[in-house]
């Protein structure tokens, strides 16, 4: 078939712009979740063992923020499905759901690191010991699972991880370990 030229009406139409709006609320951020889950399943589902499903980037600290928390809610509930499953390509031996806070330096360390000698890292290592310090480094305040404000931030010395607890007794997680990571060597 050959084309055609468009008539008038069909280019003035072209010169014109649509702007579609979402107000806030509207369900953006559950949309984007709601893929991502499907896709942290479905990657165990087709053989995928570890790894990342998804890289977001937010242009403000404060979006951020509140993103990576909404991100963790929805992250650690899946993980606590998949812990679940009787498909062993869900609970074998695989890796588990977890959230990677990559950020850089000025908001958590970019490697903890007890026997380095760079004055970065020994930096690093002592804020990590001085719960006060390490509690700068929080980044999930409310547990995803059991929904409350008890969120610490411990070292675990032995596996050089901070680790996000939920300090309630009856959480899900297992012992209160929240499944996201903030040091970005862990990541």
């Amino acid at each position: 078939a050959a084309l055609k030229t468009p008539t008038p009406e069909a280019m003035a139409e072209r010169e014109m712009v649509d702007i579609i709006y979402f107000p806030t609320g509207g369900g953006k951020t559950e949309a984007y979740l709601g893929v991502l889950v499907f896709h942290c399943f479905f990657d165990r589902l087709r053989g995928k063992t570890a790894g990342v499903t998804a890289w977001l980037r937010f242009p403000l600290r404060l979006l951020t923020l509140q993103q990576t928390q909404r991100m963790a809610d929805v992250i650690g509930m899946a993980e606590l499905v998949r812990r679940k499953q009787s498909d062993h390509r869900l609970s074998g031996a695989v890796a588990g759901f977890a959230v990677g806070y990559f950020v850089g330096a000025s908001s958590s360390p970019n490697k903890l690191n007890p026997l380095s000698t760079g004055a970065e890292d020994q930096v690093a290592w002592s804020k990590a010991n001085d719960s006060d310090e390490r509690g700068k480094w929080k980044r999930v305040t409310t547990c995803p699972s059991c929904r409350t404000p008890t969120v610490r931030i411990d070292l675990d010395e032995a596996a050089v991880r901070l680790i996000h607890r939920c300090t309630n007794a009856k959480c899900a997680f297992p012992d209160g370990r929240i499944p996201i990571y903030i040091v970005d060597n862990e990541i």
